[in-house]
């Protein structure tokens, strides 16, 4: 299958004190350019750095090497293109590229000071997500590093469509930023509205709720609201002050608790099977070992199996279609 990055060599490296949030964002803007055709090695310069990934590493040359500036310079010098850290450019004094995606924690202070979960405080994801009467918690996995990886290549892949490839081209991302980009809505409600969007906890508009075997996510809208009254069967939802979105929003804690005696006698899959009949947007929560065995995943074909390191694992593909095959 034709590949559009096809004959690009790529170098992805990361400095011995990027943290781990860093390797992830790298790594991620690496991993859709090695899906996409890229000739891509991933350089690794300490021992946590090594960790088989196989998501991340899938597709890559993998080249553990100390440090050295001179080593790692010639295999910039023989690439089209660098994807890094800018601690790796300060201590290596690395030349030019045609193209260099460079990738920060917060726009490029040095030494490092945040993790994942200060970004994501900093950019107000944490004020936003949860229960008010708990302490923050970091989003799952590494969403923010994966969505900075993506920015750095949409980025480099513009940067790649530009003529002549040999003129230096830096493109800056960081995680902080793209935090503050994924939390846009939170800052348009506040300029509306003068108020900061805060976490609502229990109070949420579409909770989260426990049910026999794990959870579902309650989702109704207002053009929903009679099929929902219908499916849960309670006399108390239809009085006069749930009829309004303004007055189930005044008695959400009161309404949410009715949901939440309702669920907690359904299983997921009776869950799933009452949203797809009422058609109401209800989400159960499943393992990621259930999402492998999905009917509607396995039907289109999400996951591939990848040799990885002898073994062969299932990953997602990348959703892209290109010249009528997927890649």
């Amino acid at each position: 299958m034709a590949v559009p990055l096809r004959g690009l060599k790529m170098i992805e490296a990361a400095s011995a004190s990027a943290p781990p949030g860093l390797w992830a964002a790298i790594g991620m803007c690496g991993r859709m350019a090695a899906d996409l055709g890229a000739d891509l090695t991933r350089v690794v310069v300490t021992d946590t750095q090594g960790l088989p990934h196989p998501f991340l590493d899938a597709g890559k040359t993998i080249l553990r090497m100390p440090p050295a500036a001179a080593v790692l310079a010639d295999l910039v010098r023989s690439a089209d293109v660098l994807i890094c850290d800018p601690a790796l450019l300060d201590e290596l004094a690395l030349a030019p590229r045609a193209v260099r995606a460079i990738i920060s924690m917060d726009g490029g202070s040095l030494p490092y000071q945040d993790s994942e979960f200060t970004i994501e405080a900093r950019a107000g994801l944490l004020d936003i997500v949860g229960d008010p009467q708990r302490s923050p918690l970091r989003l799952g996995g590494h969403q923010t590093a994966y969505a900075a990886g993506l920015s750095a290549f949409t980025g480099m892949v513009a940067a790649l469509c530009q003529q002549p490839l040999d003129r230096a081209r830096d493109l800056h991302t960081s995680l902080l930023e793209t935090a503050i980009w994924l939390n846009w809505k939170s800052l348009a409600v506040a300029q509306r509205t003068g108020k900061a969007v805060k976490r609502a906890g229990p109070n949420a508009e579409w909770p989260v709720l426990p049910c026999i075997d794990g959870h579902v996510v309650v989702v109704h809208r207002n053009q929903e609201w009679q099929r929902l009254m219908d499916v849960v069967g309670n006399p108390l939802m239809r009085e006069a002050r749930f009829q309004s979105l303004a007055g189930r929003r005044q008695h959400r804690s009161e309404l949410n608790a009715m949901l939440a005696e309702f669920f907690a006698t359904l299983t997921r899959q009776q869950v799933h099977e009452l949203s797809l009949r009422h058609k109401l947007p209800f989400g159960a929560v499943w393992s990621p070992a259930e999402l492998l065995q999905n009917p509607q995943m396995l039907e289109r074909q999400i996951f591939r199996p990848t040799e990885i390191q002898g073994r062969s694992v299932s990953l997602p593909r990348l959703p892209v279609v290109w010249h009528g095959a997927s890649a």
